[in-house]
C-alpha cells in the first residue's frame, strides 16, 4: 500500500467515479518536465507522450513524442514531478504516493526551459501540440512571459479551438504569495475556457477581512494538505503537496479525469462536456468554502466551490 492514496482519501468523490483510474482520459501536463525514473511514474515513460518545447528545433508537426523531459531545471523543486504524481502515481509498493487517476493517458510536454521561463512562443507551440494530440484536459500553471507580443493573437486562436472541442484546460490561480492575488487573474488563467483552483494559504486566509470577495473567474479551491511525498529519489522526502496553487490544478485535473473516464464508460454516444456543464456538475460534489474548514489542523482532501 502507498503511505498516501490520494484517490482513496478524496471526500466527496463517487466510488464509480473512482474505480475507473481515468481510464480512456488524455491529460497534457505543461510543465518542467519529470522524473519518470521513479518506480511510481515509471509506466509513464511511453513512446509518443514526451515532448520537449524547449528544445531549438522542435517541430511540432514532426514531432514522435520520445524527448527526453528530465525534471532538471537549475533550482528545481522538481515541480513537474510533483504535479505528475499527484494525478498519476502508480507505485509497486510502499514508495511514496498513489494518484487521483494512474490509468488516465498522460502527455508529458516540457514547456518550462533551463532558466526557469515560459516563453509565450513555446507556450503557442505547446497549445498547438495539445490541439494536435486531441486531448481531452489541459493542466497548466506555467505563466508565459509576454517576450514576443506578436504570437498573442496566435494563442487566442489556438485557444479558441481548444473551446471548440470541449477541452478542458485546468489553471492554477497564481495566488501564492498575497490574499489580493485572489482577484488578480493573469493570462493565461484569464483565458474564457479556464477552469481556475487555487490553494488558500493558511497565512493569507488569516490576514483576509470577514467580508472578502472572491473574484468571479475562480472556480474551485483544495485546502491546504500536507502529504509526505517523494521527488527525485526513491525514498520519500519531506516535500509537501497540495500547498500551492499548481498543486490544486493537477488535483482537480486529476478529479476531472475521474468523472469524464465514468461518463465514457456509462454513455455509448459521449460527447465531451462544455466548461459551465463541468462546473456545475463539480460544485455537487464539492463542499461550500469555509475558512474555518481550510484553517483546521485535519483539513480534509476534499475541493471547495467559491461561490
Amino acid at each position: 500500500m502507498p503511505k498516501f492514496d490520494f484517490c482513496e482519501n478524496l471526500i466527496g468523490i463517487p466510488d464509480e467515479w473512482k474505480q475507473t483510474g481515468g481510464k480512456n482520459v488524455k491529460i497534457a501536463l505543461l510543465d518542467t518536465g519529470a522524473n519518470l525514473n521513479h518506480p511510481a511514474l515509471q509506466h509513464l515513460d511511453i513512446l509518443g507522450r514526451k515532448f520537449d518545447i524547449t528544445l531549438p528545433d522542435f517541430d511540432v508537426i514532426n514531432a514522435i513524442g520520445d524527448d527526453p523531459v528530465p525534471d532538471t531545471a537549475p533550482g528545481s523543486d522538481l515541480h513537474g514531478t510533483q504535479l505528475l504524481s499527484i494525478m498519476a502515481a502508480n507505485p509497486p509498493d510502499d514508495i511514496g504516493v498513489k494518484g487521483i487517476a494512474p490509468d488516465a493517458e498522460y502527455f508529458i510536454i516540457k514547456i518550462i526551459n533551463s532558466e526557469r521561463k515560459t516563453l509565450v512562443s513555446n507556450y503557442l507551440i505547446a497549445i498547438e501540440l495539445c490541439n494536435r494530440l486531441e486531448v481531452d484536459i489541459i493542466v497548466n500553471s506555467a505563466f508565459p512571459r509576454k517576450d514576443d507580443r506578436s504570437v498573442l493573437p496566435l494563442i487566442d486562436t489556438a485557444f479558441q479551438k481548444l473551446e471548440e472541442k470541449n477541452v478542458l484546460f485546468v489553471s492554477a490561480l497564481k495566488n501564492s504569495e498575497l490574499p489580493k492575488r485572489f482577484n488578480k487573474i493573469v493570462f493565461p488563467t484569464s483565458q474564457s475556457n479556464a477552469i481556475v483552483t487555487g490553494v488558500p494559504q493558511k497565512l493569507m486566509l488569516k490576514s483576509m477581512e470577514a467580508n472578502f470577495k472572491f473574484d468571479d473567474g475562480i472556480h474551485f479551491f483544495f485546502p491546504e494538505v500536507k502529504v509526505t511525498s517523494f521527488s527525485d529519489s526513491v525514498q520519500s522526502t519531506g516535500k509537501t503537496f497540495l500547498s500551492r496553487s499548481s498543486h490544486a490544478s493537477a488535483g482537480l485535473s486529476g478529479v476531472l479525469a475521474l468523472y469524464l473516464s465514468h461518463q465514457m464508460a456509462i454513455n455509448s454516444n459521449f460527447e465531451k462536456p462544455t466548461k459551465a456543464e463541468i462546473i456545475a456538475e463539480l460544485q455537487n460534489h464539492c463542499a461550500d468554502f469555509s475558512k474555518n474548514i481550510l484553517m483546521g489542523d485535519q483539513a480534509p482532501f476534499q475541493f471547495f466551490k467559491t461561490k
